[in-house]
């Protein structure tokens, strides 16, 4: 991981709290990439046994987040959706793994992808809007 990148995704953990109650790791970095994990303990599960969609939307909105913000630094999420493919289980490892799919002006689009053991539980689509216009940011399209 570049060290400017490494400097901007310690940043943004120490500035979410949610990142370290939901218990995530930052696994991989790379500007406009990100891959965020999480091992969901029994107390996370819903009504039916499986990991609360709760649990899952986060997870890939923090993935959303970090990957939006590594490359363009004060962006805020406008909108985000997500597709439920398979269910979580406590216990397992899920991966969400984010790339920023285009940028213009001061909209940016990412996609997350979040699988646990090859298997894909989730799709999710963000759209953010850079607040900080001296980001300069880079055209990803």
């Amino acid at each position: 991981m570049e060290t400017h990148i490494a400097i901007r995704i310690d940043e943004l953990i120490n500035s979410d709290l949610s990142f370290n109650t939901f218990g995530f790791n930052c696994d991989h970095a790379e500007e406009g990439r990100v891959i965020i994990s999480a091992t969901p303990s029994l107390n996370i599960r819903n009504g039916h046994g499986i990991v609360h969609g709760g649990y899952i939307f986060s997870l890939a909105d923090t993935a959303f987040a970090f990957a939006i913000n590594v490359l363009c630094p004060g962006t805020v999420t406008m909108n985000a959706s997500i597709e439920y493919l398979a269910p979580g289980k406590a216990h397992d490892v899920l991966m969400a793994d984010a790339r920023v799919i285009h940028q213009a002006g001061r909209t940016v689009l990412a996609d997350v992808r979040v699988t646990s053991e090859n298997q894909t539980l989730a799709l999710y689509r963000g759209t953010g809007r850079i607040m900080n216009s001296s980001s300069n940011p880079k055209d990803v399209s």
